[in-house]
């Protein structure tokens, strides 16, 4: 019995009373000071990353559509202007051409990225996989085709 509770009190309330209020403590020094990218606070980031990538909550892809406003739609008429009605392009094709024929666009994606996720979220900021998500979200509402061959998708433009 005795051990439980110890257990208890080193799990939950030693934290709770000891260790938070040095964090906030070290936090505002760091503040005061002017410090932005420390140890804590890059690890903090690092543990906000994984944790995004692992339970995404709402989701990428309507985070980074949350901070966009009218760019979104602009970004996806040049999507689906990529595609062709005929011939099926695979994801990283499409992701290749857009880097290459709309570089300001590309650009924004990757501002917006780290905008919302902060800059140690490399993997989570690329605008392969806004891409990517955007392609299904667009398979979704039915403008685009997908298809699956040898484990790579590939898409192409629905008929309207």
């Amino acid at each position: 019995m005795y051990l439980i509770r110890y257990f208890i009190f080193i799990v939950f309330v030693l934290p709770k009373f000891v260790v938070w209020p040095l964090l906030i403590l070290y936090r505002l020094y760091l503040k005061k000071m002017g410090i932005e990218n420390d140890f804590l606070t890059r690890w903090l980031k690092y543990l906000k990353c994984f944790l995004l990538q692992k339970f995404k909550g709402r989701g990428y892809l309507e985070l980074i559509k949350q901070n966009m406003d009218e760019e979104y739609a602009i970004i996806e008429e040049k999507t689906l202007d990529l595609l062709s009605f005929q011939y099926f392009k695979s994801t990283v094709q499409l992701t290749e051409e857009f880097r290459g024929e709309f570089p300001r666009e590309w650009e924004y994606i990757l501002s917006k990225g780290k905008e919302t996720f902060g800059e140690s979220c490399t993997m989570i900021v690329s605008p392969i996989i806004f891409l990517s998500q955007h392609l299904e979200e667009l398979a979704r509402k039915k403008q685009v085709i997908k298809t699956t061959e040898q484990k790579e998708a590939k898409w192409k433009r629905a008929e309207e």
